[in-house]
């Protein structure tokens, strides 16, 4: 079983995969947090994903306007976006929406 942790506002969360070992289906993912029940927030808002990485709602939606944060999901007209693309894009180095493609890690 594969592992991967990020912190969401100042909680702990723990990617937890067990797939196929081909890498042919995608695995299922949990997120967990170790010190109680956690229900999983499998997308963020804008002030979710703008806390997380530490900044203001106004500069984060100013950084989507202008191409510079990962693509939000689309549902309606609410924006938003995958934290652990966020915490993949982060560890990237922050590149510009041009420059970022992200692939889940199985």
């Amino acid at each position: 079983m594969a592992q991967q942790t990020i912190r969401l506002n100042g909680e702990v969360l723990t990617r937890l995969s067990d797939g196929a070992a081909d890498g042919n289906v995608a695995p299922p993912t949990t997120l967990a947090r170790p010190d109680k029940a956690y229900e999983p927030r499998l997308l963020l808002t804008a002030a979710e994903a703008a806390a997380a990485c530490r900044t203001s709602v106004r500069t984060w939606r100013s950084w989507d306007g202008a191409g510079k944060i990962p693509a939000a999901i689309e549902l309606g007209r609410v924006k938003l976006w995958r934290p652990f693309e966020l915490a993949d894009w982060v560890a990237a180095g922050c590149p510009s929406r041009a420059n970022w493609e992200w692939e889940p890690r199985s």
